[in-house]
């Protein structure tokens, strides 16, 4: 069935103890019932309801009478589930990203990591989505792939863009113009904003090995939308994503794409950068 993928088959499998698997990536085992919610599979949407109309369907064992004995008639996302009790019901399993942009990210991640890497990243991606209920928001698509990406390459959080939360006159003092105009005579009776301290700045940790190739991934495809003017609005939002990647490792990157997207960050990366981790 299409479950994971758009392009490529998984297989269904219902289990001994009545709960439902996808074997995917290979023969990589993900669940498909919903963990936490008494199982019921809130995110499968039934078509038709062959019997019990009322009743939700179960699947992960938690009622002897409800597991699922057999799977049936699959059409793309489409199965027919049987259960113990007999109840029939056609639902449609589909857990493959709808924000093209996304999909993009996953396909091309796919042919840069190692595939335990690849299958980490979906089913971190997929279970973060699946958490906001397969929200068919755009914008809340991506920021779980980001999410994703962020924890399995260990990206810490204060790594984004710390000067977005200060307010004008605070990111002064990481601008280039703090340093060439502190000994103004016009300003000399102001009190300027407080240069960071690069003593308070956490220890840097060494780069995950992974963020150069997934950051050559994700800029490639930056150029190619690039080329694509009914899609330069996702490369505002990958261009945000660019330049959380690149300034750990290649700031001259960010400063790249800033220039083709001005506000992606605050700042300019590459001086920002070398200011807050004193590189």
């Amino acid at each position: 069935m299409r479950i994971m993928r758009s392009n490529i088959d998984d297989l269904l499998v219902a289990e001994p103890t009545g709960a439902l698997a996808i074997l995917t990536h290979g023969t990589q085992k993900y669940s498909a019932s919903t963990v936490g919610i008494t199982g019921v599979i809130p995110h499968f949407h039934s078509s038709t309801r062959l019997s019990h109309p009322a009743a939700p369907m179960e699947v992960d064992g938690a009622g002897i009478h409800n597991r699922v004995v057999a799977l049936r008639d699959p059409i793309r996302s489409a199965v027919t589930i049987e259960l113990l009790d007999g109840s029939v019901s056609r639902a449609t399993i589909d857990f493959t990203p709808k924000d093209l942009l996304t999909r993009q990210c996953l396909e091309v991640l796919a042919l840069t990591l190692p595939s335990d890497w690849s299958f980490g990243l979906h089913v971190t991606f997929t279970d973060a989505w699946r958490s906001r209920r397969l929200s068919c928001n755009p914008e809340a698509e991506f920021e779980c792939f980001k999410g994703a990406l962020f924890t399995i390459l260990e990206i810490e959080p204060y790594q984004k863009d710390q000067a977005r939360d200060l307010n004008p006159w605070e990111r002064l003092a990481c601008s280039a113009s703090f340093r060439r105009l502190e000994d103004d005579v016009v300003l000399s009776r102001l009190q300027l904003p407080q240069r960071p301290s690069l003593k308070a700045t956490p220890p840097r940790k060494r780069p995950h090995l992974l963020l150069a190739p997934v950051l050559n991934a994700l800029h490639m495809l930056g150029e190619d939308l690039r080329l694509m003017v009914h899609r330069h609005d996702e490369v505002h939002r990958l261009a945000s994503l660019i330049c959380i990647i690149a300034s750990i490792i290649r700031p001259e990157w960010a400063d790249y794409w800033k220039r083709f997207c001005p506000n992606v960050t605050s700042g300019w990366v590459h001086g920002m950068y070398h200011l807050v981790h004193g590189v």
